[in-house]
């Protein structure tokens, strides 16, 4: 009799521990869409601790909240503002909740989006917990320095600079242990260039953004828009999601201290009148362009074989005044910083020219003005080779009309003292020679020989 009552309690306990797992497996299901996989995980990594993206942050949020998540598409955020202990990390169901997750991961209430290991986790577990048939990364944040450095900026430590080299040692260790690569990164301003293409090449598929600055009124919508139509329409391809970028894109040209509402020194408007360009305000223009990355390696084995080609003639006169005169011509993007840093301030009143930090130009206009300016056939023809790859490497960009922008700079400073001087800061935090870029072709000689260095 004593047996037979152990025996009802062991098969009790173990119906009701199987009661609660299934309850605690349907509620993890249930929150997590775990059980199936979805065509897209799109995850959001929003680093507004800093005087930038701060005030945008709670404005995109409420945005994703009117698309919520379904069994299709899995919406997720990290998000960190300048408010103290206000990280979250954040699923928006079905309903567009946004349903807080920093306990169920083990995330605190204060992050630091400048440290990788931020956002390493952060890859690793959503890739992990909402498994997907493909994968959006979207970088919220604010300060575009080409391929210096990517804008992670947080006051809790302002000294961590994440460099490219080091983002993809993070991208690495996230492909790595998920075994899926990012289909589609959005990123900020001054981002799409060829050496950031590049760089992440062998971890991200389609990269989407800016060859310039944008405006306060597109911050939204850039990081936005395109995820609004995905959720429209979740069979889209990887390519067919990353051109809703420019797709979505009015182009304009602005100032940008007047695009962030602020007023520019009354003596600019006088400068603009002036026939020495060198005094005119520096006007912006938008662009959102797409980087298929399939196609990134093959345009940079073309230009590596362009660059030593430039090497080998520029003791030839034309050769030589055909580049200088490319370079004076060629259309120049992403001059949102002085010369100097310590500069900022002044800059910022008085957008010129003539200070203005201006070594990113548009990588399709600066190869056809040297194709035109020269009479070396072999040179002109691999220009041409060159020039075809860049169209099949962007599949798509929406641009001002009549300002050259391709969907992709690269670097060219336009004398010796620019070179590898930093955009944003006193000490540049990633020499030009450690990108992957420069250490696998000849444009960085190129640069040197044809700069004195």
């Amino acid at each position: 009799m004593k047996s037979k009552k152990i025996l009802i309690i062991i098969i009790s306990i173990l119906f009701l521990t199987n009661s609660v797992q299934s309850a605690n497996t349907n509620l993890f299901e249930k929150k997590f869409f775990s059980s199936s996989i979805a065509n897209w995980t799109v995850m959001y990594y929003m680093a507004g601790d800093n005087l930038g993206m701060d005030p945008y942050i709670n404005l995109l949020l409420e945005n994703l909240s009117t698309l919520g998540s379904d069994e299709n598409l899995n919406i997720i955020s990290l998000s960190d503002t300048m408010q103290p202990d206000d990280s979250k990390l954040y699923f928006f169901d079905e309903n567009g909740f946004k349903i807080e997750l920093n306990e169920d991961f083990g995330w605190p209430t204060e992050i630091n989006t400048a440290d990788l290991n931020t956002f390493e986790l952060f890859c690793i577990q959503m890739m992990n917990n909402y498994p997907a048939e493909h994968y959006a990364l979207i970088t919220f944040s604010a300060g575009g320095a080409g391929w210096q450095e990517i804008p992670f900026n947080d006051r809790d430590d302002l000294s961590k600079i994440v460099t490219y080299p080091m983002f993809s040692e993070s991208l690495d260790k996230i492909v790595t242990q998920t075994g899926q690569k990012i289909d589609v990164l959005v990123g900020s301003c001054a981002f799409n260039m060829l050496e950031i293409g590049y760089e992440i090449s062998p971890y991200v598929d389609y990269l989407v953004g800016t060859q310039d600055c944008f405006p306060h009124e597109y911050v939204i919508p850039m990081f936005f828009d395109l995820v609004s139509d995905l959720k429209n329409n979740t069979e889209m391809t990887p390519e067919e999601f990353a051109i809703r970028g420019p797709a979505n894109h009015q182009a304009i040209s602005f100032i940008y201290m007047e695009g962030y509402g602020e007023a520019i020194g009354r003596i600019c408007k006088l400068f603009d009148k002036l026939p020495f360009v060198g005094l005119h305000s520096v006007y912006h223009h938008t662009s959102v362009g797409v980087i298929n990355n399939s196609e990134v390696v093959k345009l940079v084995q073309e230009l590596d074989d362009l660059s030593s080609l430039f090497i080998l003639n520029l003791n030839d006169k034309d050769v030589n005044k055909g580049i200088s005169k490319a370079r004076y011509e060629v259309q120049e993007l992403g001059k949102c910083s002085p010369i100097f840093p310590r500069l900022k301030m002044l800059y910022r009143r008085y957008p010129i020219d003539i200070i203005a930090y201006d070594c990113f130009v548009d990588f399709y206009d600066i190869i056809n003005k040297i194709k035109d300016n020269i009479e070396n056939e072999i040179i002109k023809n691999q220009c041409t080779v060159v020039l075809d790859q860049i169209n099949k490497t962007v599949p798509m960009v929406s641009g001002v009309k009549n300002i050259s922008s391709c969907g992709m700079n690269i670097y060219f400073p336009k004398n010796s003292f620019l070179y590898n001087k930093c955009k944003s800061r006193g000490e540049i935090p990633c020499p030009y020679e450690e990108l992957s870029f420069a250490r696998d072709t000849n444009w960085d000689e190129f640069l040197k020989v044809y700069l004195n260095i």
